[in-house]
């Protein structure tokens, strides 16, 4: 099996909605409900069309990049600096993306699967699973 060590632009934009319905679409409008009742609604509307042109405007860099990744691409239009402290930018947000996943996560098994099992015990599985992936090249 020959494993590419890059995805096409094509794969990034689908992965991207595919994390964006699956974080955002399933459990924003819960928490701001929570939060706002149900005046939330406008906000969420707003927001997911910013968060659309944000996908739409790295579609199209990815388009015009093919051969870069998103990291490389944003020094060539930035500038070195700017465009290092911008991936370092995206890197703290991308972390904040993973830790705000795995604590919806441990939330969710805990409510119906695991009532009982300590949350650290559900992040330490989940970190093994993915540090020893047998399925990782």
């Amino acid at each position: 099996m020959r494993v590419k060590s890059r995805i096409s632009s094509v794969n990034l934009f689908f992965l991207l909605v595919q994390t964006m319905i699956g974080v955002g679409l399933l459990s924003l409008p819960h928490q701001t409900h929570e939060a706002a009742g149900s005046d939330g609604w406008i906000s969420i509307l707003i927001s997911g069309f910013f968060i659309q042109l944000i996908v739409l405007l790295i579609w199209l860099l990815c388009r015009n990049f093919p051969n870069l990744t998103l990291f490389d691409f944003s020094k060539v239009i930035l500038g070195k600096t700017s465009g290092t402290i911008l991936n370092f930018l995206y890197i703290i947000y991308l972390l904040t993306v993973i830790c705000y996943i795995f604590i919806k996560y441990a939330d969710t098994l805990k409510r119906w699967i695991l009532p009982e099992t300590p949350a650290w015990i559900l992040f330490l599985i989940t970190f093994v699973l993915l540090i020893f992936n047998p399925y990782q090249t």
